[in-house]
């Protein structure tokens, strides 16, 4: 699939849970409720922050699921909070 096909793909998605890679920017890009995973200390610089509705796990530790789970949850609600403040 070539970029402008992913990019169109991503915007279609309700959010998405990825690690550091050109499809989870794409997403923050597109303001979508974004879970950012790394590996690397170094989400400061390359991953999303100010908006609640996107978050980075891990960096200095490995996440476990239910760190990836709950910050997704945190995402969605912040989205549907969003939505409802309008």
């Amino acid at each position: 699939m070539d970029l402008a096909k992913l990019l169109a793909r991503t915007a279609q998605a309700s959010g998405l849970v990825g690690v550091d890679s050109g499809i989870a920017h794409m997403g923050v890009a597109l303001g979508l409720p974004v879970v950012e995973i790394f590996s690397q200390p170094r989400a400061w610089r390359a991953g999303p922050v100010g908006q609640p509705h996107q978050r980075a796990v891990g960096g200095e530790h490995v996440p476990d699921v239910d760190e990836v789970w709950t910050a997704w949850g945190a995402c969605w609600d912040a989205r549907v909070a969003e939505a409802v403040a309008g």
